[in-house]
């Protein structure tokens, strides 16, 4: 721990203490978002959005499929991990893709059929240093 995880549902009531008769803190709408797990307490988990706001969700509304979230600025999308590959895309703030695998300061990533690769940097959903291959 800490831990990459993604939102399972479309709706989840984010808490602000491990278990339902807590109050929500806010309510996430966004299925498939990238949140950090930074504790556990039973079948609870303590995560952190990529806004740095700290909650509560139930285990049930989580998974493992790990997802990248482009955060700040456009973002740019490679064919290598390297800066002189060639881009083939570019992201908007807010879009949400699929994680396949980070490697030093890139990480692999897909959207809509297109795969490419992306500065680590650029968004929210792997931790600095953190290779890994699914």
């Amino acid at each position: 721990m800490p831990r990459f995880v993604s939102v399972r549902v479309p709706k989840a009531n984010l808490r602000t203490g491990p278990a339902k008769f807590y109050p929500i803190r806010l309510v996430l709408l966004r299925k498939s978002m990238p949140v950090k797990v930074i504790d556990e307490f039973k079948l609870w988990r303590k995560i952190e959005l990529h806004d740095g706001v700290v909650g509560w969700l139930h285990q049930s509304l989580i998974t493992g499929h790990r997802t990248f979230l482009i955060v700040d600025a456009i973002a740019e999308v490679f064919a290598g991990p390297e800066p002189e590959a060639h881009i083939i895309a570019t992201m908007e703030p807010g879009t949400l893709a699929s994680l396949r695998e980070c490697r030093g300061q890139w990480c692999a990533i897909s959207k809509g059929g297109h795969d490419g690769w992306i500065p680590r940097g650029a968004g929210w959903g792997a931790l600095p240093g953190e290779d890994f291959k699914r």
